[in-house]
């Protein structure tokens, strides 16, 4: 069975990496089949940890906490569990479940720690670091000597494939180049982490890159657009978003965006200034239609930081999502 999985796994590297730097084990749970209606569909993925927290959802909240009480038993022995949830009948109310979506869904439940070697999660966090796909194996049954039910196979070349095995092929997630790092751009960070994408900050003043002021996850590159080099074009973003609220700035990144081939790159500010910054790019204006979005992001209201984020943010989603969906 070879699927491809959602890019909820992106979503839970930072838990992952919480979990590593603290030297805790986590169980990973994966929508390994549906039946029906359910809130998440295979492929989605949630982390639990031993104190009880977790990270990311499968069924709207309806079946965390079956799935928590599996998973203490899971770090209390270290045996992974296939689960299976099934509230297609009005029997499901009886069993205290009562999730309320008329379907069935089967989760597979692993340990992930230093035992495991942290897989599949340190082989998917360097495949994010450098924009490639990874493959894996989760065994769900296994009679092989050495390779145990639980056992995660990276990358997975198909030697164990067959109906026990869950192959999943994970996609780099959108990556996304910011110029500028404003108080504006501090959310917007912080939304890109939220849904697993892979963002860059560049900005020539180094106090606006100071450690701790964005998400973990952001790459900074200080030294602004002009810092990166060649590495500005569609391999390595999918997107660009200009907002350095000055001109000089903008239009320096603008020049160096149009002779790229990024396929959105939006712009904050008004029509007029964005008329302006067109007027004095010259040629190279031409270079972006179709391609800009100006004003950038979404009108749904509110002028303050989090709300510009949020406008943008939506606006970015709903572009991966379309061109993740053409590529199907």
């Amino acid at each position: 069975m070879v699927l491809h999985l959602d890019s909820t796994i992106h979503k839970l590297l930072p838990g992952y990496r919480r979990a590593r730097a603290a030297g805790r084990p986590l169980v990973l749970a994966t929508i390994v089949g549906t039946r029906g209606s359910t809130y998440r569909k295979t492929g989605a993925q949630m982390l639990f940890a031993p104190d009880g927290g977790s990270v990311g959802m499968l069924s709207g909240g309806c079946l965390e906490a079956d799935m928590e009480e599996r998973a203490s038993q899971v770090f209390a022995h270290g045996v992974p569990q296939l689960v299976r949830y099934d509230s297609s009948s009005e029997r499901d109310a009886l069993w205290g479940l009562d999730s309320g979506c008329p379907g069935a869904m089967d989760v597979w439940l692993c340990l992930v720690g230093a035992a495991t070697a942290w897989e599949p999660f340190a082989s998917v966090e360097a495949a994010v670091a450098e924009r490639r796909r990874v493959r894996y194996g989760l065994i769900l049954e296994s009679g092989a000597a050495g390779l145990p039910a639980g056992s995660v196979v990276m990358p997975f070349l198909g030697a164990a494939e067959g109906p026990s095995t869950f192959v999943a092929v994970v996609d780099p997630p959108p990556g996304l180049l910011v110029c500028g790092a404003g108080d504006d751009v501090v959310p917007l960070a912080a939304y890109a982490e939220m849904l697993g994408w892979s963002i860059t900050v560049a900005d020539p003043r180094p106090a606006f890159l100071e450690p701790g002021r964005f998400a973990p996850s952001a790459r900074l590159a200080c030294g602004g657009i002009a810092a990166l080099g060649d590495a500005v074009g569609p391999e390595q973003f999918d997107a660009a978003i200009v907002m350095n609220h000055r001109l000089s700035a903008d239009l320096a990144a603008l020049e160096r965006l149009a002779h790229s081939a990024i396929p959105f790159v939006g712009m904050l500010g008004p029509p007029a200034r964005r008329n302006v910054v067109l007027e004095r790019l010259g040629a190279s204006a031409a270079l972006l239609q179709g391609r800009l979005r100006a004003p950038v992001g979404l009108n749904l209201g509110g002028r303050d930081e989090a709300d510009v984020a949020l406008s943008i943010a939506a606006e970015l989603q709903a572009f991966f999502a379309a061109r993740k969906a053409s590529r199907a």
